[in-house]
């Protein structure tokens, strides 16, 4: 069974189109009736929806969800050296007048292995959507469909959106409007999610990656399109679960004494407050949801990995940005031996060792904690043992690594 049509029967299982193959008894599977059977419900989707979308890479709903503008911009090869939706490969999205008729987008805009959709093999006429004929769709129709579709809606702008008048002569002006370029903000999520799980697979002892070269992008920032109803907006937007990415562009802005030494605890004393606040808070809107699945703990990964980088960064320019020795001071003194292997210099030949690095992680759990419970106080949700040991096991690993790579 080719990757299509392994995706194809997931859907039409979770539908309750076909029934589970895993469930049928020995005897009972016609793949000739099930394939017909999924043939007919994807092809009455397509038939019925289909008409009614419309492709782009600037939906206006992102902006303001009353907006009806949206357009299509073909990706051209220009080397001007400026980033913009023309000379980027973006993924296209599909825009539709209400969320009850999502479900074919859905199902085009599935990511196969190569992270390209069915909808773009489709555009692409790369032969890659040909599987989709075993269900009797030719894909060569369903292109010509789509080729019809990637118009937009070019000319004219509404009063949802934010207008800047032009003028270029005497009482003659052009109206502009600014639109976001979606397909381009959908396209980085995907590659930044990429560069994130490539990151952590490098620094996790389980992963076969383990110790490979790896990058990261920092100072990111989440942004959500759509509430609780991402599905209004666009397929895209429906697949990124209401979430972008805003990545710094600005030069990093330096303050006269930022980094204040502990004297008694690194982390109630010099982590900065004002980068692991909305962390936290954050932490605390998955707490109180009652789930426990694949996308929760992902994003519960993320969060805690926020706090993590924000301390550890913290940690290594205090190592960075002082003497060799300088919590031998004697108003260090009551600085713990542990947490001055790990921010002074002249304790580096003992990191080898694991009792320090159990000491911080106990330290930086104990510390989560209760600065949860300070923040968040009649709102906060009781912790026990098991995110005791989430938090600290997280950080061991990384300070772990860390001495690893020598950092």
């Amino acid at each position: 069974m080719g990757e299509i049509a392994e995706f194809l029967e997931s859907r039409a299982v979770a539908k309750k189109i076909v029934e589970d193959r895993k469930k049928l008894p020995d005897g009972f599977l016609d793949e000739e009736a099930r394939r017909v059977k999924i043939g007919v419900w994807v092809r009455d989707l397509l038939e019925k929806q289909i008409s009614k979308y419309t492709l782009a890479t600037h939906v206006g709903r992102f902006a303001n969800p009353d907006s009806t503008v949206h357009l299509y911009v073909e990706s051209k090869e220009r080397p001007d050296g400026y980033l913009t939706t023309e000379n980027t490969q973006c993924e296209t999205d599909i825009v539709y007048p209400n969320a009850n008729i999502m479900t074919a987008a859905m199902l085009l805009l599935y990511k196969m292995e190569d992270g390209q959709s069915i909808l773009e093999h489709i555009l692409n006429q790369d032969g890659k959507a040909d599987e989709l004929k075993l269900y009797g769709i030719d894909s060569e129709k369903l292109y010509q469909q789509f080729k019809d579709l990637k118009t937009g809606t070019r000319g004219f702008t509404d009063k949802n959106l934010r207008q800047v008048y032009f003028p270029i002569s005497e009482g003659e002006y052009h109206l502009l409007t600014v639109m976001p370029s979606t397909s381009e903000l959908g396209t980085l999520f995907d590659k930044l999610n990429i560069i994130r799980r490539e990151f952590s697979a490098a620094r996790d002892p389980k992963d076969p990656n383990y110790g490979k070269d790896c990058s990261n992008v920092w100072d990111k920032t989440v942004i959500t399109f759509g509430g609780t109803k991402p599905q209004n907006i666009s397929g895209l937007n429906m697949l990124h679960h209401g979430e972008g990415y805003l990545v710094s562009s600005l030069p990093p802005v330096l303050n006269e004494r930022d980094l204040i030494l502990p004297k008694r605890n690194f982390f109630k004393e010099s982590v900065p407050y004002s980068e692991y606040r909305s962390f936290v808070s954050r932490l605390h809107a998955l707490f109180k949801i009652n789930w426990n699945n694949a996308g929760i703990r992902e994003k519960r990964d993320r969060i805690l990995g926020g706090i993590i980088d924000t301390a550890m960064m913290t940690a290594g320019r205090i190592r960075e940005e002082n003497p060799s020795g300088w919590s031998d001071d004697e108003k260090y003194n009551g600085l713990p031996r542990f947490q001055k292997i790990w921010l002074d210099n002249a304790y580096e030949s003992e990191r080898e060792g694991d009792a320090w690095v159990e000491a911080v992680s106990k330290d930086f759990a104990r510390w989560i904690i209760r600065t949860y419970e300070k923040i968040e106080r009649d709102e906060k949700v009781t912790l026990g043992d098991a995110e005791t040991d989430y938090f600290r096991n997280t950080i061991y690993d990384q300070l772990r690594e860390e001495v690893r790579l020598g950092l």
